[in-house]
């Protein structure tokens, strides 16, 4: 690696210091690169035991000028397609230098409520200018059930008008990619993420890219890999903890986990089977709790009790031949 190739920040005496750069660069390395990630917890969940997936958002990062973590952290691969995180889509328009200014606010009440956003871009003669409605939110169905939708409204209605007025503006910033807040919405079926044209025309996935999960049970579910990744690192999580902290986290993966379809059904049933395990655990906790203080019956405390004051006369009965005793 080149000086000019090297990230550098000066040092205490303004010396340059050569930053580590772990950008991969050849496929093979990216592939090594994926393996070793793909295994960590310190990753979103999305990547948990998908090494494909992280070498499409890597070099979907590099295009972008991401470094392999960062991409990591702003690109997700969601409903078949890479996207870009919010935050970071506006933070890459405003290190272009192509952008003016972005402006972002809400209007309304109830279905007139309204988020919008607003660019400059230099060099072109007007703003460009994208908003989306509390209405146009309701009618996609994007309101109904758990969800950030119902939990941050204000700001998913925000994250759309940002997608529509940024891609519009800078498409060539964002290389084409959606935000993932827009890209969430679009509907999976059993478990993999689909084409909405092929949703729409009873398109079906293809059974190569699915992979066969065995649940605690004994079932088995064919799910695409990134599921299975998922499930694997919930399944050796859950494994380990019992009580309160078990009970805890099989409840916010209920509230957290909105999957669908064979996905959907493999995860209810390692929520139920270590449901199950736990409500075991608290059986056995309260039988052996109850036998600790259980009564003792009035016969067998006064029979146990003659039996010693016996074995105790015997032991001192002066009568007793002690000529065998050795002294």
């Amino acid at each position: 690696m080149s000086d000019s190739e090297a990230l550098q920040k000066p040092s205490g005496d303004g010396a340059p210091v050569r930053q580590a750069d772990f950008t991969p660069t050849s496929m093979r390395e990216l592939q090594q690169f994926a393996e070793t990630v793909s295994q960590s917890r310190m990753v979103p969940k999305k990547y948990r035991g998908s090494p494909q997936d992280i070498v499409v958002a890597v070099m979907h990062g590099m295009e972008l000028g991401l470094p392999p973590l960062q991409a990591l952290q702003s690109v997700a691969i969601i409903n078949g397609r890479p996207s870009i995180y919010g935050d970071a889509a506006l933070a890459l328009v405003k290190q272009s230098g192509l952008c003016e200014y972005v402006k972002e606010w809400t209007d309304g009440q109830g279905d007139d409520w309204t988020a919008f956003c607003e660019t400059k871009r230099r060099g072109e003669p007007e703003a460009t200018r994208q908003s989306f409605s509390w209405a146009e939110a309701k009618d996609a169905g994007l309101t109904k059930g758990k969800g950030p939708w119902k939990d941050y409204p204000r700001r998913m209605m925000q994250m759309r008008a940002r997608s529509w007025c940024l891609r519009d503006a800078y498409p060539d910033v964002l290389s084409g990619l959606m935000l993932a807040e827009e890209a969430e919405a679009i509907p999976e079926s059993n478990g993999e993420t689909v084409d909405p044209k092929e949703e729409m025309h009873g398109g079906e996935t293809d059974a190569q890219q699915l992979h066969a999960w065995e649940g605690p049970t004994g079932s088995t579910y064919m799910l695409t890999p990134g599921k299975v990744g998922s499930l694997d690192a919930l399944a050796e999580a859950l494994e380990e903890q019992t009580g309160d902290e078990l009970a805890a986290n099989i409840e916010k993966t209920r509230a957290h986990w909105d999957w669908k379809g064979e996905a959907d059904t493999a995860l209810d049933a390692l929520l139920c089977y270590h449901a199950q395990r736990l409500a075991d655990e608290e059986a056995v906790a309260a039988e052996e709790a109850a036998a600790e203080n259980e009564p003792q019956d009035p016969d067998e405390v006064k029979a146990a009790a003659e039996g010693v004051e016996t074995a105790s006369e015997e032991a001192n009965d002066p009568d007793e031949d002690d000529s065998d005793l050795p002294f």
